[in-house]
């Protein structure tokens, strides 16, 4: 039957082995403990260590003054706060062309 470890001893063996240089099967097959159990053990300590992995996400605001595209036919003039696709551009310009 394995011996029960506690989580100080688990601790202490996955900071050694961070430090060892040893793969987690030879890591193992040294301490005589499952590879299974180690695993659990290993990334359970490294997901506390890490903590929750939340990023902070901050909207841009589209800079109303500075269009990023800029269409100019005759007087007309048609600004985009994002490039549209190039076959829209097109159509812009065919159909303000139509109309003059």
């Amino acid at each position: 039957m394995a011996k029960k470890r506690s989580e100080a001893q688990w601790r202490q063996w996955v900071a050694d082995f961070e430090t060892s240089g040893e793969t987690q099967f030879e890591f193992c097959r040294t301490k005589s403990v499952s590879l299974g159990t180690f695993r659990y053990w290993l990334y359970k300590v490294r997901r506390q260590a890490v903590g929750p992995r939340f990023v902070e996400v901050v909207p841009q605001v589209p800079a109303l003054l500075t269009p990023a595209g800029t269409i100019v036919v005759g007087e007309i003039r048609i600004e985009f706060g994002e490039l549209p696709p190039a076959d829209y551009v097109g159509a812009v310009v065919q159909a303000i062309g139509d109309k003059r």
